[in-house]
C-alpha cells in the first residue's frame, strides 16, 4: 500500500526476491516522481504486506519510438533500465514487430525492421527478462489500404487500414517467420500479441481489428490458423493460437 498525502494506492509484491527488489525500485521511482510533480509537500508511506492478492510478473517498457529509440547499436537505455542490478529494475520488454519480412534491412525507415530490436532484446534476455512482440501493422501488402500506416490522414486518403480477408491465412505464418528469425539471432521470444491498439485508427503504423461480434477478425484469424500454427507448449496455453511450438 502506498500513501501520497491523502491518496492511497494498493499494490502487492510477488514473493520472489528478484521481482520484489525490482518492484520496490520501480515503485520508489514512481512515488518520488509523483511527490516531485505534486507542487506541494507530500508525505510518502510505502507499506509492503506478505499477503498475496494479485501476482505481478514485473514492469517494463516498449522497444519502439521514444526513449527506446534509435534501434540497433544504441542499447544504453536498456542497459540502464533492465536487470536486478539496475536502479530501475525492469524485467519485461515489448518489441514492435515491424511490417517487414525476415528482418528486411531495406525497410522504408532506417533500422525499422526485425533486426532493430535484436541488440536490446539480447540484453534483456541475458538479464533474465521477458520479451514479447506486438505488430503495429502487418506488411502493407496484407492490408486493405496497401501500406503499413493506418490511413487516418489527408495524405493517406483517410482509408481505414484493415487486414485483408484473403490474407488471414498468411498472418500467422508471418508471425511465425518473425519468431524463427528472432530465434536465429539468439532471442527466444516469450509471446506475441495479434495487434497493437486494434480499435484505434491512426496515421502512423497501424491496423484496425474488428471488435467482438459478427465477422470478428480474431475469430476468422483463428479459423485460418493451420495445425502447425497452434502451440503445444503447455496445457494451459493450448487454447492460444498463432505460435509455432518448434520455435520455443
Amino acid at each position: 500500500m502506498v500513501r501520497i498525502g491523502k491518496d492511497t494506492y494498493l499494490c502487492n509484491l510477488k514473493e520472489q526476491p528478484s521481482i520484489t527488489i525490482s518492484m520496490k525500485k520501480f515503485l520508489a521511482s514512481i512515488m518520488l516522481l509523483a511527490a516531485t510533480t505534486a507542487g506541494h509537500a507530500a508525505v510518502i508511506t510505502l507499506e509492503v504486506y506478505n499477503t498475496r492478492m494479485q501476482t505481478i510478473t514485473g514492469f517494463g517498457a516498449a522497444c519502439c519510438d521514444g526513449a527506446m529509440y534509435p534501434y540497433g547499436t544504441d542499447t544504453k537505455p536498456v542497459e540502464l533500465l533492465y536487470g536486478p542490478t539496475s536502479k530501475i529494475g525492469l524485467n519485461i520488454m515489448r518489441m514492435e514487430i515491424s511490417p517487414s519480412f525476415k528482418g528486411d534491412e531495406n525497410a522504408s525507415w532506417t533500422n525499422y525492421n526485425w533486426q532493430g530490436c535484436v541488440p536490446s532484446a539480447l540484453i534483456v534476455k541475458a538479464r533474465g527478462g521477458i520479451v514479447f512482440g506486438t505488430p503495429w501493422s502487418p506488411p502493407g501488402s496484407y492490408k486493405t489500404n496497401g501500406v503499413a500506416q493506418g490511413g487516418n490522414s489527408e495524405s493517406q486518403g483517410y482509408q481505414r487500414g484493415k487486414l485483408r480477408t484473403d490474407c488471414y491465412e498468411k498472418f500467422f505464418p508471418w508471425l511465425n517467420s518473425y519468431l524463427k528469425y528472432m530465434k536465429s539471432k539468439g532471442v527466444n521470444v516469450d509471446a506475441v500479441s495479434i495487434q497493437n491498439e486494434p480499435d484505434w485508427w491512426v496515421n502512423y503504423s497501424g491496423c484496425l481489428i474488428r471488435p467482438r461480434g459478427p465477422g470478428d477478425t480474431r475469430q476468422e484469424l483463428c479459423l485460418h490458423a493451420g495445425p502447425r500454427d497452434l502451440p503445444r507448449r503447455a496445457a494451459h496455453q493450448r487454447r492460444a493460437f498463432g505460435l509455432h511450438p518448434e520455435l520455443f
